[in-house]
């Protein structure tokens, strides 16, 4: 994030729950003019960046399967949370590339959550 490859969303609006965005991602601008275009924003963005960062909880979790299980798994949560409460997904952008395996494989996955997290429930079905 601090490379500016992800979007940035204005802090002060994000604690209002506004989405606005300060700088779209260096990962979304194909264009031949990308690297130029980071350059000049880099001062602007990066003052702001730390700030936005600060606002971000990240989880993680402990698991036992294997790497391409594991991405599976996080993009079913990601789908889920899209699919089952898009409300939650203000600051979740729709083009988030989320890598799960071509179909379902029927499983379900148990969440054991040290605390409520908006968007994600105990049970998930992979």
């Amino acid at each position: 994030m601090t490379g500016l490859n992800y979007r940035v969303i204005d802090p002060s609006y994000a604690k209002q729950g506004i989405e606005k965005i300060i700088w779209n991602g260096m990962w979304r601008d194909k264009s031949p003019d990308a690297a130029a275009t980071l350059l000049d924003n880099n001062n602007s963005v990066s003052r702001k960046v730390v700030e936005y960062i600060a606002l971000i909880n990240i989880y993680f979790a402990s698991t036992n399967v294997d790497t391409q299980q594991r991405k599976h798994i996080e993009g079913c949560i990601a789908g889920h949370l899209g699919n089952k409460h898009p409300e939650l997904t203000r600051f979740y952008p729709i083009d988030n590339h989320v890598g799960t395996k071509g179909q379902a494989t029927g499983e379900k996955v148990l969440l054991l959550l040290d605390e409520e997290i908006a968007g994600i429930d105990k049970e998930l079905m992979i």
